[in-house]
């Protein structure tokens, strides 16, 4: 890593926690979807969600705290599994950023620390006040807005399965357990990371659609272009509600496993669990089918759908076992 610090150092950098995807440079595809835990005019260290190759260059695309845009290219200098979490890190290297991209970020970092040494932070909303989050989504905004919501009541729900795990590790009379508590409790940590990034991203993604549909269509070759990205952003737009979704359904089935393991004296945190988990499935999925409404590729649409239809009917079977069991073990 000694190259990565040496072009850091050359900046001043700050810790933060923002959403990012990775980028093809070739036809700029999204290849991964990460979070910044420190930003200069250098580079970045990031964890995304695979591997990229050291000394390859991808596009890093990234909206900072101050609604700044960014899509720059830059080199993997280094990467580090934590074989934990296992979590993916990466040393990045801006190459070619340019004078006017290095400016902004820089004085974004310098004003970032400043506020940092007075003590506060509230930059995004995965490391915001509560309320902050509420009064943006209650003001007149376009976003945040019901996929950033899902995904926060998600968290919410996996975080309520966590603890109940966390009261059973250790706890006498569940020694056969242990293994399996801690191994389910392990994805749960994963799964939460994975909905609180998400809070960010929705927002970061639903920007994109409304740039689409901003663009100029007064002659046909504008309007070709028009669609073709509203195509594009749609079908980004899609993946953040899936990935909740998803996310969400899979806390579903591990909550059903829980509530016949896990601490008798935290079964209602189960309980209240996999009720967050199921109704941040169901926004999910509206945000999933208001962004295949807009797709003109059916075959797409349609195997979307089915899928959402199968798993929602998993779903319900699994919430109504683990709330019955819950209310079995209360009366």
């Amino acid at each position: 890593m000694s190259e990565d610090k040496q072009f850091q150092r050359k900046y001043q950098r700050c810790d933060l926690s923002s959403p990012l995807i990775v980028k093809r440079t070739r036809d700029k595809t999204d290849i991964a979807y990460g979070v910044i835990n420190n930003l200069s005019a250098g580079g970045l260290s990031i964890q995304t969600d695979r591997f990229l190759v050291v000394k390859n260059e991808y596009f890093f695309e990234f909206s900072l705290p101050n609604n700044k845009h960014f899509s720059i290219l830059g080199k993997v200098m280094w990467q580090q599994k934590d074989l934990v979490f296992g979590t993916i890190f990466h040393g990045i290297k801006f190459e070619n950023i340019g004078f006017v991209n290095r400016w902004r970020i820089n004085a974004f970092v310098k004003k970032h620390n400043i506020i940092e040494e007075k003590g506060v932070n509230a930059l995004n909303y995965v490391n915001s006040e509560v309320k902050q989050f509420l009064l943006d989504l209650a003001a007149k905004k376009s976003a945040p807005g019901g996929g950033s919501a899902a995904a926060l009541v998600g968290a919410t729900g996996i975080a309520l399965l966590s603890m109940s795990a966390n009261f059973t590790l250790g706890k006498k009379g569940y020694e056969d357990v242990q293994k399996e508590i801690a191994e389910l409790n392990s994805k749960l940590v994963k799964l939460r990371a994975e909905l609180e990034r998400m809070i960010d991203f929705d927002v970061m993604v639903y920007g994109k659609v409304r740039e689409a549909y901003a663009l100029p269509k007064t002659n046909a070759d504008e309007t070709k272009k028009r669609e073709h990205e509203i195509q594009k952003a749609l079908s980004e737009s899609m993946k953040v509600p899936k990935i909740v979704h998803d996310c969400c359904f899979k806390g579903i089935q591990i909550a059903a496993r829980l509530v016949l393991i896990s601490n008798k004296n935290l079964i209602t945190d189960v309980g209240c669990g996999v009720l967050f988990l199921n109704s941040a499935m169901v926004a999910a999925r509206y945000n999933v089918e208001v962004n295949l409404k807009g797709l003109v590729d059916n075959k797409v649409v349609s195997e979307m759908f089915i899928e959402l239809e199968e798993t929602a009917k998993d779903a319900e079977q699994l919430s109504r076992q683990t709330t019955a069991q819950v209310e079995r073990v209360l009366a």
